[in-house]
């Protein structure tokens, strides 16, 4: 049960690590420096998140066989 909130949540953060990165791009090309930094930051925040739990994920996988 827990595994699959997992692998539910870092499919979650993955679609969201895709739209801001979207974002970061459009802002850095349209030189709008205060929004990609915001973007960058939420940007940064996410993929810490994101790899947190994919390790888990990992390691919950591995442990179970």
């Amino acid at each position: 049960m827990y595994k699959e909130e997992l692998q539910t949540e870092v499919s979650f953060l993955q679609g969201a690590l895709t739209q801001l990165q979207s974002g970061v791009k459009l802002s850095g090309k349209d030189g709008n420096m205060a929004e990609y930094v915001k973007f960058l930051d939420s940007y940064l925040k996410v993929q810490k998140q994101y790899l947190r739990l994919c390790a888990e994920l990992d390691k919950l996988t591995k442990e179970q066989g």
